[in-house]
């Protein structure tokens, strides 16, 4: 299960700057950045890219390379009760409705993605 958490920190990553948190020039570069978690944050100035502190510190949690120390691995509750789902109201989140439903033309529809 602490794989997914890992992967959860990946994805949210990835959702707040639209790039990975890893990277290289070469495989073995970003291998060796995966291994010694050298993230690339973006620049404090970057007003296009501004990564509120307590998600930093949930991926940081999340991309924590001991398992048995990684942010969930004691249970998602962990993961619920983190600063940055403060607001959020996980006992009624399923009854939500979305801000934006996409109207698809069918299931192969990429017209929202960009071309």
């Amino acid at each position: 299960k602490t794989v997914d958490w890992w992967s959860m920190g990946i994805i949210l990553y990835e959702f707040l700057t639209s790039m990975p948190p890893f990277s290289g020039n070469t495989p073995e570069e970003l291998f060796s950045n995966v291994i010694n978690g050298e993230i690339l944050w973006p620049e404090e100035d970057d007003e296009l890219i501004l990564i509120p502190e307590e998600a930093k510190n949930l991926i940081l949690s999340l991309l924590t390379h001991n398992p048995l120390k990684r942010l969930g691995a004691n249970g998602a509750i962990e993961i619920k009760q983190h600063q940055f789902f403060v607001s959020l109201d996980w006992n009624n989140l399923l009854r939500t409705k979305a801000d934006f439903i996409p109207q698809l033309d069918g299931p192969e529809d990429t017209s929202y993605f960009d071309t």
